[in-house]
């Protein structure tokens, strides 16, 4: 073994260090190459409106309350994270629920055909359904100091809000008081922000 080193040792180091560039060269690629989660903007238009949801918003209305609930996020990480766009293949959609498939008590939901390298959607659709006027309705006895155009943009802000941090790929979570609880729905505001928890949370996945 030691005549071979001594005569192969030169090659033998030689292959090794190239080994070794290979594996650096490799990991730092991957690295560099794989951008950091959240740095991929997501593009939407506003799609379907079935007939119902003309009676209250028109589609000015609802772009207003869509941008609204993007910049919740944005604002809390400081980055522009969605982009609305006339010609995106993403589509939000406010439509009146009749598949017997789909829970009747389901607000509203994120479809989408891939994730990407983070866990965000590619290819997504948010679907709002009817059963959100239906909710909102029942809550207007319960809060007259709020008008009912009032309620109807803060609800339908905090629903695309829960469904755009799916879109950015946060998952529901057990604590009660966040917005990504699956069941949490806090009453209504002047004015939507996003809670210290929300925050952190998406600024801990986007990390």
């Amino acid at each position: 073994m030691g005549k071979w080193f001594k005569k192969h040792g030169k090659t033998f180091r030689i292959i090794t260090i190239f080994i070794w560039i290979f594996i650096i060269s490799y990991h730092i690629g991957v690295y560099i190459g794989t951008p950091p989660r959240c740095s991929e903007t997501y593009t939407y238009k506003l799609g379907k409106v079935d007939t119902i949801w003309g009676f209250y918003l028109d589609k000015e209305d609802l772009k207003t309350i869509i941008n609204n609930a993007e910049s919740n996020w944005e604002n809390a990480l400081g980055e522009n994270i969605f982009e609305y766009n006339p010609d995106s293949p993403n589509s939000i959609d406010f439509v009146i629920n009749i598949d017997s498939d789909t829970p009747r008590r389901q607000l509203a939901i994120t479809n989408h055909a891939s994730y990407n390298n983070h866990g965000g959607k590619n290819n997504y659709s948010i679907t709002v359904y009817n059963i959100s006027l239906t909710y909102i309705f029942t809550t207007i006895s319960d809060y007259p100091e709020f008008t009912t155009e009032e309620l109807l943009n803060y609800y339908l802000e905090y629903i695309l809000t829960h469904e755009f941090g799916h879109v950015i790929g946060l998952d529901h979570v057990d604590n009660e008081d966040s917005l990504m609880n699956v069941s949490n729905f806090t009453e209504p505001r002047r004015i939507f922000e996003l809670n210290e928890f929300d925050v952190n949370l998406l600024k801990q996945f986007c990390d």
